[in-house]
This record gives C-alpha cells, sequence and structure tokens, in this order.
C-alpha cells in the first residue's frame, strides 16, 4: 500500500493593526504568561498575538464488511494553515510619533518571529501527518466512517498545532526581555511613555 499523500499550506494573513485599545485595557492581558502586567506594576502599550486555525480535507478508500459494517481508511491530507497575525496598539499613542514607531519597531519582532516559525509548523505538521501514515475505523455507513476519520485527524493535528505554541511562546517572550523593554522606553526621551499614562 503506498504511503500516506499529505500536503500542508500556510495560508498568512496580516498583521492587521489595532489601535482601538487603551493601554490600560491591553495592560489587563496575560501577554507573557506571567500574569496582567497591571499587576506587576508594568504597562503594555503594544502586544502582538496570532490566530492559528486549521482547515483539513481527505481522501480515502473503503470497503463493505461481512455483516453490512464498513471499514475506511485516508489515502491523502490536505491541511490549510490560517495564520492570522495582529498587532495592537494602545490608542493613547498618537500615530506616526516617536512612541509609535518605537512601539511599531518592538513589535515588528514579534512578527518576524512568527514569519520565521511559520515554516517549522508546517514541517511539524507534514511529519506528524506522515509519522501516523495510515490507521482505519469502522462504523455502520459512509458517513460515519467520514466523520471518524476526520474527528481522529482533527485530533492529531490539533496536538501538533499545541506543540508547536509550547516551542513557540518562549521563543515569543524570549523578546520581551527588561533590557529590551528599557530599550524601547528611552528611545523617545526619558519620561516621554509615562506622559502619556498621566496625560
Amino acid at each position: 500500500m503506498p504511503p500516506l499523500q499529505t500536503k500542508v499550506t500556510i495560508d498568512a494573513q496580516g498583521p492587521s493593526l489595532d489601535r482601538s485599545q487603551s493601554y490600560r485595557e491591553l495592560s489587563r492581558l496575560d501577554t507573557d504568561a506571567k500574569g496582567p502586567a497591571d499587576r506587576r506594576g508594568a504597562t503594555t502599550f503594544g502586544l502582538t498575538g496570532a490566530n492559528i486555525s486549521l482547515k483539513s480535507d481527505f481522501k480515502g478508500g473503503q470497503i463493505v464488511q461481512p455483516g453490512g459494517v464498513i471499514c475506511g481508511w485516508v489515502t491523502a491530507v490536505q491541511v490549510v494553515v490560517l495564520w492570522q497575525e495582529h498587532v495592537r496598539v494602545a490608542s493613547e499613542i498618537v500615530p506616526d510619533s516617536c512612541q509609535d514607531r518605537a512601539v511599531r519597531e518592538h513589535e515588528a519582532k514579534h512578527v518576524s518571529l512568527d514569519r520565521a516559525l511559520r515554516s517549522t509548523l508546517q514541517r511539524q505538521l507534514t511529519e506528524t501527518l506522515q509519522a501516523k501514515d495510515r490507521f482505519s475505523v469502522m462504523a455502520g455507513n459512509v458517513d460515519e466512517v467520514r466523520a471518524k476519520l476526520q474527528s481522529n485527524y482533527t485530533a492529531i493535528l490539533q496536538q501538533a498545532v499545541q506543540a508547536f505554541e509550547q516551542t513557540r511562546n518562549p521563543q515569543q517572550i524570549a523578546i520581551d526581555s527588561p533590557q529590551e523593554y528599557a530599550r524601547v522606553m528611552a528611545v523617545c526621551g526619558r519620561g516621554s511613555f509615562e506622559a502619556l499614562v498621566h496625560s
């Protein structure tokens, strides 16, 4: 029996730029798994994130076993990863100001890392599918067979994405070092960002 055919593609969108939330709202979000910034005496002026979702389709074969039970399997899997990148900048920051450029320059580092990591996710999903190769399911009718196969492959792919996130998140968090934050805060002169908080 020939090996499972797999095709994984990345549909990358963005980054979109959202200025609708205040620094207070952004600071209430947990961006580094350490809890909201405002609970640690910190302020968030910018935030980068990604929504990663999957759409999969497959082709397969089936045979009817004695007694009418249907055995089905997959011969080819096609996965589209929808990767939606978004950047949020605090609404208090004036577009094209020094503070705006400083925040967006920092957030661009997060965006750049995600761009570099997309091929890693693509490779990991492909390797995960190929490692599982083929398996069969049994059901009473064709619709049940397809539903079981879809459920199984969805679970396999979701586990692979979760494993990817466990390696991606620490790399993203590493960008937000105390030294980097201090650099961003100093770019526009001492007190320039503090003035936004007290304005």
